[in-house]
């Protein structure tokens, strides 16, 4: 073989070992994925569904009662479902059981590996309720970490009444263990009696179907089949390339296979080689494992798949050197014909293939596009520092609530604050169609359309680039609450949403902070038009991160109402209030500053939000590397698929290309059939790309286009060459 085809051979053979080591994953991120959602074995079930988040506290009851009463344990695991394949790309996991009494079934291992034992059980179940086993959203609250795989589903466990209260339903499948027969059927009887729903429908079997990772295990499996084929295609028209050389050597006596085995021995080297780098990119994408002896032997078992399907390939070529005649092979006689046929009709259907996939890429891409974009946005925040948590203090506490003067206090210190550099207030909410509707009949007057609702200082806002009037903030400095209303809307729009921000801003009863606006209440409005869309603080992925019309309140400690003056200690990236920059934090926030406002026995931690959207981060780049790697590997593809083409049509008209050279014909004119292929196989490809109106196959047509005949043409210059000389040597 010549070096164009042993580079193109090694190309492939580490494409295979790539993808198998990355198939192999993916699979274990399944079974991953299955093992978890049966989690724990040999449990019992029962099924709440249809019961109102009103009657939670009781349900919870309950299976508190189970717990501590009949020391059983009730599990419940939730899928996070990604919104381009509805694909998993998560799982919660809530757990309720006494921490010295741990039904041995919660222990989980997979590949050797603890995941979920006593030991971290007992930590989780004697933390605060935010706290994790592996990471949710916020760094921050892992108390220990779990053990992952690159690609796969990212498991986090929680204290179940968390995992109620963040999934925003008491619904789902229970699974209960540690009990004995006479005490499930009373469990089932006292939450029958909460829920509403008969015994038979809480024992009811379970539905649905197998959770899996979606379009990417397809793309990968579909790749490493089409990477065989074209190493199958290519080791073919090599043996057929050494038939005259074959023919030499079967007239001195040696053997067939013996020529079949120098032939192919640099492909099955390399392939062997691959081996070890195969079960080290295994390793590396699943890092918290360790060597254990499951996976060591998982991982060598896809570096075996490489190997495996080599020898196939090289297998199916070597036939054609086992069954030619000696004659024919002296001769050098196979149709070139049938051969360029075969080889282009692999490339069409590699084409196809490849505008297939593109096109099942739309909405990942998109969502990845989406995903990079909510990256973006929050990267510019994400040194910020928000409230995480406070010590209870000296303040007195009821219900598990803090003291009006813990409130009165926090509000004071923000309001010495408010003014200094690197100190901002921003919190948000959006109030849907959903919640519109409830509002009817209890306010006067209701916005007309979904909106989101943004209370900001008039700091923030500068820092977004928000242009507001000084005769604005002077208003708002004393104490009027200054509403920016969207020039966008419509007159009755804005009509609508003016009445209902004049009825929410009433106060009434007694309130420990008195502002100047709760003194002398007014309320004003300000037209604006944001000049770029702005950030919305969203950590929900179905609602956009964008708003070009948000409803601001221009925020200051002088116009705000008790919801706000005693929100300001709220913790957590969807309630907090108060952002601070590094420096700000580490000025306001000594013991020594805190003290005068009585918060230094709060001791209250700020953290930057990068802790807080960790979970978010390491989904997005996830969901990003993955198809990244798709999108690499496709490309590659490709590029080889051409350089096998031209490599191939040179070699079929060896004689044509140096005569047509030596005439002076340009490159274009000498490959030209190979140049008109591609360009009308691509053209058609985009045409159809086009009819299905997906915009990722047809700019990846386009962009194929010129890559491949930019290619086509450095190749030809090449082989045009090696071709000329190799005839004016003969």
């Amino acid at each position: 073989m010549g070096v164009i085809f042993r580079v193109f051979n090694i190309v492939l053979v580490v494409f295979i070992s790539i993808l198998a080591s990355v198939a192999l994953v993916l699979s274990q991120g399944d079974a991953l994925t299955r093992s978890m959602t049966q989690y724990p074995a040999s449990s019992r079930n029962l099924i709440i569904s249809g019961t109102t988040e009103d009657r939670a506290p009781a349900v919870l009851d309950v299976l508190g009662r189970l717990v501590y009463t009949d020391r059983g344990a009730a599990v419940r695991v939730d899928n996070v479902l990604s919104s381009a394949d509805s694909s998993v790309t998560g799982l919660r996991i809530g757990i309720l059981a006494r921490p010295d009494s741990l039904p041995p079934s919660l222990d989980f291992h997979f590949l050797g590996a603890a995941m979920i034992d006593g030991a971290k059980l007992r930590d989780l179940l004697a933390a605060e309720p935010t706290k994790t086993i592996g990471l949710d959203v916020n760094a921050a609250d892992v108390i220990a970490p779990m053990p992952s795989l690159t690609f796969a589903p990212r498991v986090a466990v929680l204290q179940l009444p968390e995992l109620v209260t963040r999934s925003g339903t008491i619904n789902g499948t229970y699974r209960i263990v540690g009990i004995d027969d006479s005490q499930f059927a009373a469990l089932a009887t006292s939450l029958s009696s909460v829920t509403g729903q008969s015994e038979e429908s809480l024992r009811g079997e379970l539905q649905g179907g197998a959770a899996s990772q979606g379009i990417a295990q397809v793309f990968v499996t579909g790749l490493l089949a089409a990477t065989t084929v074209l190493l199958a295609t290519i080791l073919v028209f090599a043996a057929v390339r050494t038939l005259r050389v074959l023919g030499v050597h079967l007239l001195v006596g040696r053997s067939r296979g013996e020529f079949a085995l120098s032939v192919f021995r640099p492909v099955l080297v390399a392939v062997a080689c691959t081996v070890p780098v195969s079960m080290a990119l295994t390793f590396v994408m699943a890092p918290d494992f360790g060597f254990t002896t499951p996976l060591v032997f998982a991982a060598l078992g896809g570096a075996m798949i490489g190997p495996a399907l080599v020898t196939v390939c090289a297998g199916l070529a070597s036939l054609v050197l086992l069954a030619v005649k000696p004659v024919d092979a002296i001769r050098d006689r196979y149709s070139k014909r049938l051969l360029t046929a075969a080889v282009a009709a692999v490339y069409v259907v590699a084409m196809a293939g490849l505008t297939a996939a593109f096109y099942g890429l739309d909405a990942p891409l998109k969502s990845v596009s989406e995903l990079r974009e909510v990256a973006q946005s929050w990267k510019a925040f994400q040194e910020e520092e928000i409230l995480y948590r406070e010590a209870p203090g000296n303040d007195p506490m009821a219900g598990g609530l803090r003291s009006p003067q813990h409130g009165k206090d926090f509000y004071d210190w923000y309001r010495s604050i408010a003014d200094t550099p690197g100190v901002t207030l921003v919190n948000t909410v959006y109030y849907g169609q959903d919640i519109l509707t409830r509002w009817t009949g209890v306010y006067e007057t209701v916005p007309v359309k979904p909106f989101w609702y943004m209370a900001a200082s008039p700091s923030y806002l500068r820092s977004q680039g928000v242009d507001v009037s000084q005769e604005a903030l002077n208003r708002a400095e004393r104490g009027e609450r200054i509403f920016l209303i969207p020039e966008s809307l419509k007159t009755s729009e804005s009509a609508a949403l003016q009445g209902w921000l004049r009825e929410t801003s009433q106060v009434t009863g007694e309130t420990s902070i008195t502002t100047e606006y709760v003194k002398d209440p007014r309320v004003g409005f300000v037209p604006f038009a944001p000049d770029e869309p702005l950030f919305t603080w969203n950590t929900d992925p179905t609602r956009p991160y964008m708003s070009s019309e948000p409803v601001i309140l221009l925020l200051t400690p002088q116009n705000m109402i008790p919801f706000e003056s005693e929100s300001l200690s709220a913790v957590g990236l969807d309630n907090s209030y108060v952002k601070l920059s590094r420096t700000a934090a580490e000025r306001v926030t000594t013991p020594q500053y805190l003290a005068q406002f009585h918060l230094d026995d709060n001791q209250p931690i700020f953290l930057p939000v990068s802790d807080f959207i960790a979970g978010l981060t390491k989904t997005i780049q996830q969901v990003i590397q993955l198809f990244g790697v798709v999108i690499g590997l496709l490309a590659l593809l490709t590029l080889t698929l051409v350089g096998i083409l031209t490599s191939l049509y040179s070699n079929l008209h060896l004689e044509e290309i140096a005569v047509k050279r030596m005439l002076g014909y340009g490159l274009v004119g000498i490959f030209w059939r190979i140049s008109v292929f591609v360009s009308a196989a691509t053209f058609v490809c985009l045409g159809v790309a086009l009819l299905l109106r997906s915009t990722t196959a047809a700019q990846a047509n386009v962009t194929l286009l010129v890559v491949q005949v930019t290619v086509l043409l450095l190749l030809a210059r090449r082989y045009t060459r090696l071709q000329l000389n190799t005839v004016m040597k003969s």
